[in-house]
């Protein structure tokens, strides 16, 4: 709360008081999602009455901040991209490698829920075009929130493991998948061992309840207004991002 939500207020305020003309807010898919299936949504989808955890809480409030500071003076615009990957990445291909390196690789849920991702470049192609928009008086683009993806919509682990592969890793088994029930308990047990240690230790669990439910959930929808407002194609294709994002986790 203290970085994404107030964090966030004082980058409006320095904003003003620096006489700053736009901000652009990377804000996040989480600001809809409530732990349940969201299906080709869009940007007029409300905020859900309650969401998941409070990191889904804080850009919530900080994407309102941002988009309500909208005015003739700073102009803003919020930005909502997929799941990022790409060099570098230790949430997505980084975790899925380490767990292929310690010889087990397992999966979660059905390989039937899908998801969307998108590229890192494309991600700051996008932060180009609309800071852009916003300077040279688009008049869409002021105070709107847009969703990035620059791909359809795929299962999690399906999307990832040629990046495992690629990167030179062997997938092994090469085809377990843990049912959602039972990954979520396991998430419950890490949590609670997590409280435990908590006085001696902070520990922070790989396995959790809301990184069970985010894998297992469908969440998909496109980035048709951010194409028609200001332009975002991406700029990198897939197979380019596939073999930028490989060569960098070979070395």
């Amino acid at each position: 709360m203290a970085v994404n939500d107030q964090g966030t207020l004082n980058v409006i305020e320095a904003c003003r008081s620096g006489h700053v003309k736009a901000l652009v807010f990377t804000s996040s898919l989480d600001v809809l999602f409530d732990g349940r299936n969201l299906i080709n949504v869009d940007e007029g989808s409300p905020y859900p009455k309650k969401h998941s955890t409070s990191y889904c809480v804080s850009k919530y409030r900080a994407e309102l901040k941002v988009l309500e500071a909208n005015d003739e003076y700073l102009k803003t615009c919020s930005l909502r991209p997929a799941d990022i990957y790409g060099e570098g990445d230790p949430y997505h291909i980084g975790s899925l490698i380490n767990m292929a390196r310690g010889g087990f690789y397992v999966r979660l849920g059905n390989g039937k829920s899908k998801c969307q991702h998108v590229y890192v470049g494309n991600v700051a192609q996008a932060h180009v075009l609309a800071a852009t928009a916003l300077l040279d008086g688009n008049d869409r683009v002021p105070g709107q929130a847009y969703f990035l993806s620059d791909g359809p919509p795929t299962n999690f682990f399906t999307f990832f493991d040629p990046f495992v592969e690629g990167a030179g890793y062997r997938i092994w088994p090469k085809n377990l998948w843990l049912p959602r029930w039972f990954a979520f308990t396991l998430g419950c047990v890490s949590e609670s061992i997590a409280f435990l240690v908590r006085p001696i230790k902070k520990y922070y669990p790989k396995m959790s309840r809301f990184a069970v439910t985010y894998t297992c959930t469908t969440y998909t929808f496109n980035a048709d207004k951010a194409r028609k407002d200001f332009g975002f194609i991406p700029k990198y294709s897939s197979q380019e991002a596939f073999d930028r994002s490989i060569a960098e986790f070979r070395s």
